[in-house]
């Protein structure tokens, strides 16, 4: 009888890679990443680097196109903080939505913290903010062709889901005791 084994939704410890991909079949290569077949599920993976302001970060292999629902379940109930830090970034920085999937991610854990406070979704929550800069007070949407009114109102969005995601990881942190940044998920 074959074990029924899940599978990651995105791969981002650099051993776990190698082995994954000394069984994949390469597709094509394209600028910035690689598409990947697996010839026995037929399950498409891609090998992309996580970015940052300095150029591409640690790499990650991602299964397939993820919905946002994925990605959202894969960050609250991940056992692993290299995938819970590739889905985060994944979801503000290649899905469709860009930085305006903070507001799903926010509702998502905020509701997850009023029945769950498992050590483990702490630090997923608190890695996910770090990883998707949830907490940036920043205005991510375009002022062209806005009143000044209009551009204050975007921004004032921004920072009040700023402000709730700064809660929730500080809230993360303090059942925890200690402190998660980008540099706290281990790509080994």
């Amino acid at each position: 009888m074959t074990k029924n084994i899940k599978l990651p939704m995105f791969v981002a410890s650099s051993s776990r890679i190698s082995e994954m991909i000394s069984s994949l079949r390469l597709l094509r290569e394209e600028e910035w990443q690689s598409v990947y077949i697996d010839s026995n599920s037929m399950e498409e993976w891609i090998r992309y680097p996580l970015w940052d302001h300095h150029g591409p970060g640690p790499i990650c292999l991602r299964r397939g196109n993820p919905s946002l629902e994925d990605i959202l379940r894969c960050i609250e109930q991940s056992e692993s903080d290299a995938e819970v830090s590739a889905a985060a970034y994944h979801l503000v920085n290649i899905l469709d939505g860009g930085k305006e999937n903070c507001a799903p991610l926010i509702e998502r854990l905020e509701s997850a913290f009023e029945t769950v406070t498992t050590s483990r979704l702490m630090r997923n929550a608190a890695l996910a903010i770090a990883w998707s800069q949830a907490d940036r007070r920043f205005n991510y949407r375009s002022p062209l062709g806005k009143t000044p009114e209009q551009v204050e109102f975007d921004y004032e969005y921004f920072v009040a889901m700023a402000n709730r995601a700064s809660v929730i990881k500080t809230s993360a942190e303090a059942v925890l005791g200690l402190t998660i940044s980008q540099k706290s998920t281990s790509f080994e």
